[in-house]
């Protein structure tokens, strides 16, 4: 996927229906996740 700039990957992933989140976490875990689909299951 080419892009060039940050507005225009946005736009490209909503248009393919992809949907993209950021996890930070307190213990040095970061960075994207991009999924087609997804599922939340309760534990």
């Amino acid at each position: 996927m080419c892009y060039t700039d940050l507005k225009e990957l946005q736009k490209l992933l909503e248009a393919r229906k992809y949907k993209y989140f950021f996890i930070e976490s307190s213990h040095g875990l970061s960075g994207w996740v991009l999924a087609k689909e997804m599922e939340i299951f309760e534990s």
